[in-house]
């Protein structure tokens, strides 16, 4: 069995893997915490995985499979090597650990809560490749996590290697559960019920529990793909298992459980998710690109300001904020390192992820988040996962056709909007839409306009608070403005 062939890798990505390691400045990374074969830490910039001798043991027969030398290659795990055992001396990092590896550090971080429905089935259709691929060599995914899933640009990577550990004869797959919590019950709940799942898995940092899933099924729902068997009978087992006075696990091993049984599984699973389809044929702004009121002309010289403004700063980190279905995001792609595209409508991100899928822009990753409520810190301590902000600020800001939402439709105080573009970063471009546009009178339309500091001079105001204006463009209508802004 091996993986398909249509994850591509993405040879432009920069993998920075150094001979030479400093180690006075150690930074544990809690996202890595629940695991105590292995440690994620950060030196120098670098992403080292510590190992216990049992984890080192376990990655040592890991490393001499054949199907992980092949995903290595492909570039579907992180690239990685192990210390040898004079860097790993040198960096004293504590008698519990054994060994360690340095792998490629991603260009950009990401949670299943913000990803569309389309990169979660693509996610999910990658993991289950990956565990087939295992398990034909005697290998498991031991657990199910969507945390354990990252991306460069569109294509898949498995960044927790350690997940991966020998099957012992007659185990299950212990995965499944968190599976099914992580990727198949949102990617249910969205096909079969119409209701988005970023919210809920945003609220549970282990997915969608399998108990308060259940009980939104009734009995006609049973007759739908896969409900009877991963949802109604999966519940009863758990309900089984849970009051059993001993374990399950062992009865299984004695009953003789063959891994022919888990294959089957899995791919009874990719059958079922990859038929899966969101029924939302159409959003509020999925088609905004093709509706919106801008003249051929005047769109011409919009695509000429943000390319002149990229070319002119070439980011390392550009944030496109509404990028709707992308077509700025790719202008800035030509000209930054790498772009990550937020739109709240995450059906503008579901026709943007499968159109970069042709691999034109290997460089972009688009994201569902809304910038009036944007990821927060989660789960231990409120450091297991990091908000979006802290995982890496941009070097330009796109906010295009945005204010306007952000001032009337979230009621965000203009200046406090324009103030938080400038903390996030050094450069802007911001297109201000005046209220004599059409589609700022839809928003104020059965409204009280309570918007008086929403005008074009109270926007320049702000804008000089914290930048230098490099230059501006009033568009051919009269009620769109363009600016390119510097600290």
């Amino acid at each position: 069995m091996t993986l398909k062939a249509d994850y591509k890798l993405v040879e432009e990505t920069s993998i920075d893997i150094g001979r030479s390691l400093r180690v006075e400045d150690k930074r544990f990374l809690p996202a890595s915490f629940r695991d105590r074969l292995n440690q994620v830490v950060e030196v120098d910039g670098k992403i080292i995985r510590l190992l216990s001798p049992e984890g080192t043991r376990l990655f040592d027969k890991l490393s001499a499979a054949s199907f992980y030398k092949t995903s290595l290659a492909k570039g579907f795990f992180p690239a990685t090597r192990k210390l040898s055992e004079e860097e790993f001396r040198q960096g004293n990092f504590g008698d519990q650990w054994q060994a360690a590896l340095e792998h490629e550090r991603l260009p950009f971080i990401s949670y299943p809560y913000e990803w569309s429905f389309q990169m979660l089935k693509r996610g999910a259709l990658f993991e289950l490749d990956l565990q087939l691929a295992a398990l034909t060599e005697g290998f498991s995914l031991k657990d199910g996590s969507g945390f354990n899933l990252q991306w460069r640009g569109v294509a898949p990577v498995h960044i927790d290697i350690p997940s991966l550990e020998p099957l012992a004869e007659g185990s299950v797959w212990s995965g499944y559960r968190q599976f099914c919590q992580f990727f198949l019950f949102p990617l249910m709940l969205k096909a079969y019920k119409r209701v988005p799942f970023n919210s809920w898995l945003r609220s549970e940092i282990d997915g969608i529990p399998l108990e308060h899933f259940a009980p939104l099924f009734g009995w006609f729902d049973l007759l739908r793909g896969g409900v009877l068997k991963h949802v109604f009978l999966h519940n009863k087992l758990s309900r089984v298992a849970a009051n059993a006075a001993g374990g399950i696990a062992g009865d299984i091993k004695v009953s003789g459980f063959h891994k022919e049984l888990i294959v089957a599984n899995v791919k009874g699973l990719r059958r079922l998710i990859a038929g899966l389809q969101d029924s939302t044929a159409k959003s509020q702004w999925s088609d905004y690109a093709e509706e919106n009121s801008y003249a051929q002309q005047e769109h011409q010289v919009k695509k000429e300001f943000v390319e002149n403004a990229a070319s002119a700063i070439r980011p390392k980190l550009t944030w496109d904020i509404g990028c709707n279905t992308g077509g700025f995001s790719k202008i800035a792609a030509k000209h930054s390192g790498y772009v990550v595209a937020f739109d709240n409508d995450s059906l503008c991100i579901d026709r943007f992820f499968l159109d970069l899928e042709s691999g034109d822009y290997p460089n972009i990753l688009p994201l569902v988040v809304s910038f009036a409520d944007p990821s927060p810190n989660l789960g231990w301590r409120g450091q297991e996962r990091s908000s979006i902000i802290e995982r890496g600020k941009p070097d330009l800001v796109l906010a295009l056709a945005v204010i306007h939402h952000a001032v009337i439709s979230c009621n965000i105080p203009l200046s406090q909007f324009v103030a938080w573009i400038a903390e996030l970063s050094p450069t802007a471009v911001i297109e201000f839409v005046s209220k004599d546009d059409r589609m700022t009178k839809k928003l104020l339309a059965n409204r009280i306009d309570q918007y008086s500091d929403y005008s074009l001079e109270n926007f320049e105001r702000c804008c000089e608070a914290h930048y230098k204006i490099v230059r501006s463009v009033k568009l051919a209508s009269g009620t769109r403005f363009l600016y390119q802004l510097e600290k």
